[in-house]
């Protein structure tokens, strides 16, 4: 199966102990805690599910973790066949595909390779065991299984699986999708009309209609455009409204444009249908622009009158707000451990997925140290809850507390510092009394006070310190809290560092002086040689971390959570590793980003604000607080952004309209003060190009509403004339023409004019 002659040697020997044996290692092996993360399979998948189809065990008797895993490692099979057959395309027309063109390490060539040749034996079966995972209760798992669509869609296309089933399926899923790209997912494999889509046809569309109508009322514009002109042009016409209006709100103006043509494509309805689908269509009237013109054409066709046009009502909201002081970080322990708080912590760590690089896991780590030392089995009761987490540790721990055997280890992180030391640290409990390592404040640095009083209990207990506990104390110990009676306590203390059998020949106290006059420096970001992005350049490592374990090479190799744990201080080296294409990962990171003990750099406060345009559902809210925390703890200053650091991409630009809603929202939070010089920034731009740029009217408008506020504050002292300069806005209202831009440009100056003249000793700040 693998190519690897020892390790078909040892299949062979597991498969000749027989089929009573492969079942007892499926169930055994395909366990959540096998598995790396739970969206991945378990690390003797591929084993398993080998014996399960050599001995054809009963679809009916294998549990549902053995299907999960099927489901996985089929789907992860199915990617690379796909893959396979795109290139192939591509070399018979000629063509080169940019990314064949990357060097790819041998290693992942072959394993793509097994993969491959690894899919016919798992698909042998597969109709019977994609029906069989659905049934087991994976499908309504979180997070769902993308797996799951493309394995449906590759029966469909190779006429492997019943048609009705699989279309009812799909609605049934396309209904109960809490993510949009879920929805979206589901919706294309609904309607398209691919080989392996479902393409329905417009008998088994209206007859799907009512079902269909809880996702259409979401508004997402690809659900509205996809289903609802299709809809209007086939229902009766008792049923136009609720097809109707509920595509008439979408949340995008293509999406309404669509509807609107639709509607107009088909004859008139009575004159009641038409009141009742008019009262949707009056609001999209307001303004200008084709959304409005399609509206009124609407109304004129069906003889009805479009309502008056509305001005939009612009006033101060008190927006403004002084800018907070710089908060000072309080302390991450808040009382004494108790293992509800520990099991409160657990729980946190689990619901977000992600243990390490922040307060949340120092306090966990903190508490379950302090509990362990008097008994190791008193924090582990209150972790036996954990066992399906997708948090390695955690799922580490609950073995620990039921005592599970297994052939297997659990899967651990790769070992970079902070990783070893929370291994360490679970695998020792009951050793230490406390870690060296904990942070004296959420920002994560240690006080020297802090560092001395742990070390005096050490050496009181007779007790040799970790190596990668010691590292991460040096790095995060804060020098200004670093005096003379400080150092000479340190140059005094008698701790040394332990390196299992053999004691490194090195005090703590004296490497953590020889650290603070020779620390890692934060390295420049510099454009990464295999993305497109900015990324954190070569970090040195000093001669003051000689002996400890090299974790340079691996700093920047994933995202910035490990870079966040280790250098409290530093700032865009830490979140410019945050990217983008798994945003429930990075709340962490941004949440702990905001707990820093200084304001945060223009490159990361510009990101924070951006990256909340991203964010779907719950992670917008946790993204809005995190946003809230920053301004409220003074870390988010007036003029600290910067556009060329934008998503952390050199020279490039977001979408100004989604920016432009962010900066509203930012301001509605009560940070007008951070919003209207970061607005004006982007119109500047903009206006300097050889046209305005896409969204200038949205950016325009949204500092036309902010206009008054700003107006409010230069006449109450909030803030200086200077808030009156705006030259982005001031430049865009000075162009000629009557462009949405334009007009909202000078509406919003006309009221910093006003200001002007009414107070004494401020003018026009033209």
């Amino acid at each position: 199966m693998s190519g690897d002659v020892e390790g078909d040697l040892k299949l062979a020997e597991l498969v000749a102990r027989g089929p009573s044996f492969a079942a007892r290692f499926a169930a055994e092996e395909c366990q959540p805690s096998r598995r790396v993360w739970e969206s991945v399979p378990s690390v003797q998948a591929a084993t398993a599910l080998f014996l399960v189809e050599h001995h054809r065990l009963p679809v009916e008797d294998l549990g549902p973790e053995v299907l999960r895993d099927w489901v996985m490692l089929t789907g992860a099979c199915l990617r690379d066949v796909l893959e396979q057959e795109r290139r192939q395309e591509l070399s018979a027309r000629g063509e080169t595909d940019p990314a064949a063109l990357r060097p790819v390490p041998q290693k992942w060539i072959q394993q793509a390779q097994t993969r491959r040749e690894f899919f016919p034996y798992l698909t042998a079966r597969a109709d019977a065991l994609f029906w069989a995972a659905v049934h087991s209760g994976i499908a309504e798992q979180s997070p769902p299984l993308p797996e799951l669509p493309r394995l449906l869609s590759w029966l469909l296309r190779e006429n492997r699986t019943d048609r009705a089933r699989a279309r009812a399926y799909v609605l049934a899923s396309l209904d109960a999708a809490q993510r949009p790209g879920d929805r979206l997912v589901w919706l294309q494999l609904l309607a398209g009309t691919d080989p392996g889509q479902l393409a329905l046809s417009d008998a088994e569309l209206l007859q799907a209609a009512a079902q269909l109508a809880g996702v259409i009322s979401i508004g997402e514009g690809q659900i509205v455009e996809t289903l609802v002109p299709r809809l209007i042009a086939i229902v009766p016409e008792q049923d136009l409204p609720d097809v109707a209006v509920p595509g008439l709100v979408a949340r995008t103006k293509k999406a309404q444009r669509a509807v609107l043509a639709a509607l107009l494509a088909r004859p008139r309805p009575e004159a009641g249908i038409a009141r009742d689908v008019a009262s949707a269509v009056e609001p999209l009237v307001e303004g200008s622009g084709p959304l409005a013109s399609a509206a009124a054409t609407l109304l004129a066709a069906w003889g009805l009158d479009a309502p008056p046009p509305r001005q939009p009502e612009r006033g101060s909201r008190g927006r403004w707000r002084p800018t907070p002081d710089v908060w000072t970080p309080p302390p991450l322990r808040e009382g004494p451990a108790s293992v509800q708080r520990l099991t409160e912590l657990a729980g946190m760590l689990h619901h977000r997925q992600r243990f390490g690089g922040d307060a949340i896991t120092e306090r966990f780590l903190a508490d379950l140290v302090e509990l362990a030392h008097t008994d190791p089995a008193v924090p582990l009761s209150g972790l036996r809850g954990f066992a399906r987490s997708e948090v390695s540790e955690l799922r580490e721990l609950t073995e620990l507390a039921t005592v599970r055997a297994s052939p297997l280890a659990v899967w651990r992180p790769e070992p970079d510092v902070v990783n070893e030391r929370n291994r360490v640290v679970i695998q020792g409990l009951g050793r230490v009394p406390l870690l060296l390592s904990t942070p004296s404040t959420v920002d994560l640095s240690i006080t020297a006070a802090d560092l001395l009083a742990n070390l005096d209990l050490y050496q009181r207990k007779g007790l040799s310190a970790e190596p990668n506990d010691v590292m991460m104390a040096l790095t995060r110990l804060d020098p200004a809290t670093v005096g003379a009676a400080e150092r000479a306590a340190l140059e005094a203390s008698a701790v040394l560092v332990d390196s299992g059998d053999a004691q490194i020949p090195m005090r703590v106290g004296q490497r953590a002086l020889h650290y603070l006059e020779d620390p890692v420096q934060e390295p420049p970001l510099v454009p990464h040689a295999g993305y497109e992005r900015l990324w954190p350049g070569h970090a040195t490592w000093p001669e003051s971390l000689r002996g400890f374990p090299q974790t340079a090479p691996l700093l920047f190799a994933g995202t910035g959570h490990v870079v966040g744990s280790l250098f409290p201080r530093w700032s865009d080296a830490v979140t410019a590793t945050s990217g983008y294409s798994s945003t429930w990962e990075m709340v962490p990171l941004w949440e702990q980003a905001v707990r820093r003990a200084t304001p945060l750099s223009p490159g990361t406060a510009s990101n924070l604000v951006a990256l909340a345009r991203l964010a779907p559902g719950s992670r917008a809210a946790e993204l809005g607080q995190a946003l809230d925390d920053a301004w409220s703890r003074g870390l988010l200053r007036p003029g600290a952004f910067d556009l060329a650091l934008i998503d952390w991409l050199p020279h490039g630009r977001a979408s100004l309209a989604a920016l432009s809603r962010v900066l509203l929202d930012v301001a509605e939070r009560g940070a007008a003060a951070y919003s209207w010089g970061f607005l004006d920034a982007l119109l500047l731009d903009s206006a300097g190009a050889s046209r305005l740029y896409p969204g200038t009217a949205q950016l325009a408008d949204a500092m036309a509403d902010l206009a008054p506020d700003a107006a409010e504050a230069v006449r109450a002292g909030l803030v200086g004339p200077e808030a009156l300069r705006v030259p982005g806005l001031r430049a865009v209202a000075a162009k000629g023409g009557s462009a949405a831009a334009v007009r909202a440009a000078r509406e919003a100056v006309a009221v910093l004019v006003e200001v002007s003249a009414e107070v004494p000793g401020v003018s026009d700040g033209g």
